[in-house]
Parts: structure tokens; sequence; C-alpha cells
């Protein structure tokens, strides 16, 4: 998939997304706003943040159904969320599967990463990451995830049958 197409497709899916999670707000909670919750992407190998990448937080709106927030990650692998005024107990990540492989827990406790930051584990190669997760030490209010970048190739090999 050619870097314009990614693109569109990511800006249709973030406004498609936008869309829903302002429809299931009501008037009050979009008027209130809750603490900010950033997710950083960082490279298994070699601890270098990722960029780029699309990342879903997943929360549950005022009626308990789930609604997926997109960002994209930044030059510093960051992806900032604003929770709702009522923070969830819980958060959900999601990956695109065609830009990194899921390598870690995908639902996470709210309160320790608004508290301390939490370090996800990396459960794809852990040896792989222990030296380049061990210099990553989470801020408040942040939630470090290690993880590869699907190559080409194996999109590729994905793909066959």
């Amino acid at each position: 998939m050619n870097d314009a197409l990614r693109r569109s497709l990511r800006t249709i899916v973030s406004l498609t997304s936008l869309a829903v999670f302002s429809a299931s707000l009501s008037p009050a909670a979009l008027s209130q706003s809750g603490p900010l919750l950033s997710v950083r992407l960082l490279d298994a190998k070699s601890g270098k943040p990722i960029k780029g990448v699309s990342v879903a937080l997943l929360v549950g709106n005022e009626e308990g159904r789930p609604v997926s927030i997109f960002r994209v990650t930044a030059t510093d692998g960051l992806a900032t969320y604003q929770l709702p005024a009522q923070v969830p107990e819980r958060v959900g990540i999601d990956f695109s599967p065609i830009e990194v492989w899921v390598c870690s827990d995908i639902a996470f406790l709210t309160d320790p990463i608004l508290k301390t930051g939490i370090v996800a584990k990396y459960k794809c190669a852990p040896d792989v990451s222990k030296q380049a997760v061990a210099a990553a030490t989470p801020k408040p209010g942040e939630l470090i995830i290690s993880t590869r970048r699907i190559s080409r190739r194996q999109l590729m090999l994905r793909e066959l049958p």
C-alpha cells in the first residue's frame, strides 16, 4: 500500500472515529474533559521511538459501549489522548495490523498509568527487548509499548495462502 493511500485511509478512519466518539457523548460530557493519557511506541530492538503508526485507544462511553480514539504517533513515538471526565477503569490499545506487531497486552488499568506510568511487557521475544526497554522510564500518564514494525516482506508473506 503506498504512503498516499495509507494517509488517506488514516484520515478517513480518524474522522469517522471522531464523529462516532463525539456523537456518543452527551453535551455535558463534551464540556468536561479528563486527564491526558499518552502511548509511546518504542522499537523493541533499538529502543528508538516509532513514528507514524496508527494507535487506537479503546475506552467506554457513558453507556459502557467501547469507543475507539485514533491517533498517529509523532516523531517521539508518542500518541496523546484526552480521556473523558469519567475516567474509565481500563483502556485498550489496538494497532494497524499492517504497521506493527502486537507484542504486549492490549488492555491496561487506567489508574496505574495515570499515577506512575507503565511499561508494557514485550511478549514476542522477551530476551530481545530487555536492554532496549530497560532504559525506558514512563512518566505519570504514559504507557510505553515495545513493538516492531512489520516489514514489507513480512506483510507479503502474511498474504500468501
